[in-house]
């Protein structure tokens, strides 16, 4: 569910703007990498430059082809979040229905845009606590045009939202 116009930011014990910020200089970090060829490539992102982001990072291979993401690549601060660890599956194997269509949705942005794409979702954990999912995914391609890398990074904001604030 995408976060309500109701429910703000600023509503939560912790609003995320530490965590907006590290996905804003990603982005940069990202933007820096283009050449004129166009996109940046994976290789373009040697893990030690990562580090700061290395925890909260996802690497998809992308089939456009078949229209079809694996995930090469999961941070271990998202495979906690996410209570298991998808890397080397396809994101069509671990989900279904309309938690498919979720999951894939800012994928299917990021590639049709061919740039980077943010998106926010109101999520509650196992422990039934409120927490908001900032995602950010970044395309890459080793020729500069056809994506064939998504770079994902994602930050869980715990925190109970108070809708008296």
């Amino acid at each position: 569910m995408l976060l309500p116009e109701s429910i703000e930011l600023g509503k939560l014990s912790n609003d995320g703007v530490r965590e907006r910020e590290n996905l804003l200089a990603l982005r940069a970090f990202w933007e820096s990498k283009k050449t004129p060829r166009g996109l940046p490539s994976k290789a373009d992102f040697p893990p030690q430059e990562l580090k700061q982001w290395l925890g909260h990072i996802l690497l998809v291979d992308v089939d456009l082809a078949n229209v079809r993401f694996r995930i090469r690549l999961m941070g271990v601060d998202l495979v906690h979040y996410a209570g298991a660890n998808y890397t080397g599956r396809w994101i069509d194997e671990c989900f279904t229905g309309e938690k498919l269509e979720m999951v894939l949705k800012p994928y299917l942005a990021c590639i049709a845009s061919k740039s980077p794409t943010y998106d926010c979702r109101l999520h509650a954990t196992k422990a039934s606590r409120r927490s908001v999912l900032h995602r950010q995914y970044l395309p890459c391609a080793q020729d500069g045009v056809n994506i064939d890398t998504i770079l994902g990074c994602a930050y869980v904001v715990e925190g109970q939202i108070d809708t008296n604030a």
